[in-house]
């Protein structure tokens, strides 16, 4: 449904944004888990840039926060959703690969936060890290996939908290890599007790798991929070009420979605695509709620270069001035 109203939200659309042909050009938008918020945003994107660009033939593929940088710096994506932080270390030849991702640029900071969800089965009596530090439980966590933005998170917050993998295994509990959807199927029968993800608030397959299980959101603390911050996350607060744990407000961090494009994409396309983007994104996120940290002002800020497509643009609308 959400589909076929992007679609008609593109063509109604058209005549408006006024975007001029481009000769037949393929380009690949990798995203994240099939189902996830990236997914679901890539989706729309492409609706969007497809109806309104003629000769553009856009394909979605399934990706991950980690890799789709070198996947557009190896041309094999043109585009891919990544994080902030995430960007800035392969650009600088700093993340999973020591090779420098130099060929990558920002189209747009979409500012979609990722927050640490992280529910814990009520039964083990675990409210907060310092909990857990004492009691050590055994703890057996669905974390996400590999590599993934969610579990660099949850690996993050942990040891934020001065608690490792080593430390989690040492007490009897174990990390299982499994996606999303697999996760939360693993917590709703009960053979995980932890059950973590990155994620928009609120994300609504945890608050459909908690309804079958109570359930307590664990909060970061601050000094946590100041280390996350270090490391490039944002920090705000969350509500639990939406899960079933009526603690309310709580500290979470998360990083920061962006859309990146390989540096040798047309920059007559590139404009297109960002300004479709820009003067579009209030009616994306009446399809796609998730959207609704978009910051205008923010859209051309991350810590790599811009494509010379869209600074164009931001330029044209006065969001650089220098």
């Amino acid at each position: 449904m959400k589909k076929m109203l992007a679609v008609l939200l593109s063509v109604v659309l058209l005549a408006a944004t006024g975007s001029s042909a481009l000769a037949d050009t393929d380009i690949t938008l990798s995203a994240g888990a099939v189902g996830g918020s990236w997914y679901m945003y890539g989706a729309l994107f492409n609706d969007l840039w497809t109806a309104n660009i003629p000769g553009l033939n856009a394909t979605l593929i399934a990706g991950a926060g980690n890799s789709n940088p070198y996947a557009v710096d190896n041309n094999e994506s043109q585009l891919g959703f990544t994080y902030v932080h995430t960007a800035r270390d392969a650009y600088n030849g700093q993340g999973v690969s020591a090779q420098p991702a130099e060929n990558i640029r920002l189209l747009m900071n979409i500012r979609s936060i990722f927050y640490f969800t992280c529910m814990l089965d009520k039964s083990l009596g675990i409210t907060s890290f310092d909990d857990i530090k004492e009691k050590k439980p055994a703890l057996v966590c669905a974390v996400g996939a590999a590599g993934s933005g969610s579990e660099e998170v949850f690996r993050a917050v942990f040891e934020a908290h001065g608690i490792t993998y080593e430390d989690i295994e040492s007490w009897g509990g174990r990390i299982e890599y499994v996606g999303g959807g697999s996760g939360a199927d693993l917590f709703r029968d009960g053979h995980v007790n932890v059950l973590s993800n990155a994620a928009p608030q609120p994300y609504s397959t945890w608050v459909e798991v908690a309804a079958s299980r109570d359930v307590v959101l664990l909060p970061i603390d601050d000094t946590a929070a100041d280390a996350m911050k270090e490391l490039g996350y944002d920090v705000d607060t969350i509500d639990t009420t939406p899960y079933g744990d009526p603690t309310g407000m709580i500290l979470s961090a998360g990083p920061t979605s962006i859309l990146i494009v390989n540096k040798d994409v047309d920059e007559e396309l590139v404009y297109q695509m960002t300004k479709l983007l820009y003067e579009n994104f209030d009616n994306l996120i009446e399809i796609q709620s998730d959207l609704r940290g978009f910051d205008p002002e923010n859209a051309a800020n991350a810590d790599i270069p811009l494509h010379p497509g869209a600074e164009r643009y931001y330029r044209e609308i006065g969001l650089i001035q220098e």
